[in-house]
């Protein structure tokens, strides 16, 4: 995701990357000698959930998952990379929902799919994240609860 950034100058002098590693990241050497490369950039370690960030982020580059739904809950529009080939599918499913943008793990394609989310002035970052906060309102367990009880079953 930082060599998307890095590749593409439009980027690379607009965005300031803010990267969450978890507990057990082991790459943070390479973090951080690829964020020198921009003017403002942050590492915030031992993130445990998007919903904990202590910054304001506008759009994020991700996999699919947890971090994914909490990313759509907080109004995070996204840039999904699949990290594998079930990932793919969720990928393209979460696009087809109009959840987020899917890119080909590659720098290029993230990098062309980063400057879709933010043209028009965030017009389809926007969209995304009206789209994934209706879709990921925090009240999924009602709603199973609620057809459980009309299908009578007890729980």
């Amino acid at each position: 995701a930082l060599n998307a950034l890095l590749s593409d100058k439009k980027l690379r002098e607009s965005v300031q990357p803010i990267c969450l590693l978890g507990p057990h990241f082991k790459h943070d050497d390479i973090v951080e000698s690829l964020l020198a490369s921009f003017t403002k950039s942050k590492i915030v370690r031992n993130c445990y959930s998007v919903l904990e960030l202590p910054h304001v982020c506008d759009i994020a580059i991700g996999a699919p998952g947890l971090s994914h739904a909490e990313r759509l809950y907080a109004g995070i529009p996204t840039v999904l990379v699949p990290q594998n080939a079930k990932h793919l599918a969720l990928c393209m499913g979460w696009q087809n929902e109009g959840c987020a943008l899917y890119a080909k793990p590659e720098p290029k394609h993230i990098a062309s799919q980063i400057n879709a989310l933010i043209a028009n002035q965030f017009e389809p970052a926007r969209a995304i994240s009206m789209r994934g906060q209706s879709v990921i309102d925090g009240k999924g367990a009602s709603r199973i609860l609620s057809e459980l009880t009309m299908r009578g079953r007890t729980i």
